[in-house]
């Protein structure tokens, strides 16, 4: 659920900042390959006005996040596809529409977005235009194409940007533990984290977030019940 923050925050907010470190911290090579621009360039990070922490050095940090993929073994070529997924995120951001008719019904502006988004995620741009500008239902044996309006063709891109981040950070942990795993063989050790945050109120508050509180603090019982109560008992 937290993925929505890929798209949207409050102002005063960063995104992850992996995003930041990776446009502050890419080699001029990786910048060429990964369509890279400055963080300030993207639509999805300049939203919230907020793109530098002070005594954060993103670039600094970036070099230190590939050492540590290094360390899980992760190779060289699925780090760039790791990066190439983030540059898509970003770029989809920058994606825009143009309603075309009276009942609110769009096509995908071309721009440099749109091209960049399709050319890293390794389609062709009239491929992903209907993807973000249209949907299939399935009306007994016919497949009915519909146009999408303005709101849902936003939805859509914002949905395809949060579903990539969030299939990233899965594929992470799944090679941080085939890592581990290997090791644990020889030296016995595992990682053990517990990350439980608390309830956060905003301004606005969608449905998104009610749902991050109310797992926030059923994980927060869920804990406090086995580390004191059932160890008590």
């Amino acid at each position: 659920l937290v993925q929505s923050r890929v798209v949207r925050r409050a102002p005063g907010e960063r995104s992850y900042h992996i995003f930041y470190q990776l446009c502050s911290g890419a080699s001029p090579l990786h910048r060429k390959k990964l369509l890279l621009r400055d963080a300030n360039y993207y639509n999805y990070l300049k939203q919230s006005s907020c793109l530098r922490i002070d005594g954060v050095d993103d670039a600094k940090r970036f070099s230190s996040l590939l050492g540590a993929l290094d360390i899980v073994q992760i190779s060289g070529e699925n780090q760039m596809e790791l990066f190439s997924m983030l540059a898509v995120v970003l770029w989809l951001g920058n994606i825009s529409f143009s309603v075309i008719d009276n009942e609110n019904h769009v096509e995908v502006d071309s721009n440099e977005g749109l091209a960049n988004a399709a050319k890293l995620l390794g389609c062709s741009v009239p491929q992903l235009v209907i993807a973000l500008s249209t949907r299939k239902i399935q009306a007994g044996k016919e497949n009915i194409v519909q146009r999408l309006t303005l709101t849902q063709a936003i939805d859509a891109r914002d949905a395809l940007a949060k579903s990539i981040y969030a299939h990233l950070f899965d594929w992470i942990v799944e090679q941080i533990n085939h890592s581990l795993g290997t090791g644990r063989q020889r030296t016995r050790r595992s990682i053990s984290i517990l990350d439980i945050y608390g309830f956060e109120s905003f301004n606005k508050n969608g449905f998104e977030q009610f749902c991050i509180n109310y797992a926030n603090e059923r994980l927060q019982q869920h804990f406090n019940r086995h580390l004191f109560k059932l160890e008590q008992e």
